[in-house]
């Protein structure tokens, strides 16, 4: 197998591409692609470490200032920390946890009081 990523044959029409090639634009002028080679390019722009989501929360849990020209909020309402939010919805389950361990309590007084009267009577 050769290192080189040259096509075996040329196409017949004009206009058309060879195997193994792919365009590089939308000019028609063929990319040789060869996967065992590592391009000195990236062939894709590189996008900014936060992405626009993460500038949504900081600037919801006040981390980050409004940008210039938007709309204030009203007085009567403040931005709720994206924390808090995530803590509200697992609320559910620490409520559910409490109430089971209230009962697993309630069963056991329950027991205890049943055994001395047992033992006491």
């Amino acid at each position: 197998m050769s290192s080189s990523c040259v096509p075996r044959r040329e196409p017949k029409e004009k206009g058309a591409m060879a195997s193994g090639c792919a365009p590089a634009s939308n000019h028609g002028t063929p990319l040789h692609a060869c996967p065992t080679k590592i391009p000195s390019t990236a062939a894709i722009a590189h996008r900014p470490w936060i992405s626009s989501a993460s500038l949504y929360h900081l600037r919801n849990a006040g981390s980050l200032p409004s940008p210039s020209g938007s709309k204030p909020k009203s007085p009567g309402s403040l931005p709720v920390p994206y924390t808090r939010r995530a803590r509200v919805v697992s609320q559910p389950n620490t409520m559910r946890r409490r109430e089971e361990e209230e009962e697993e309590e309630e069963e056991k007084r329950e027991e205890e009081l049943t055994s001395h009267r047992a033992t006491a009577g």
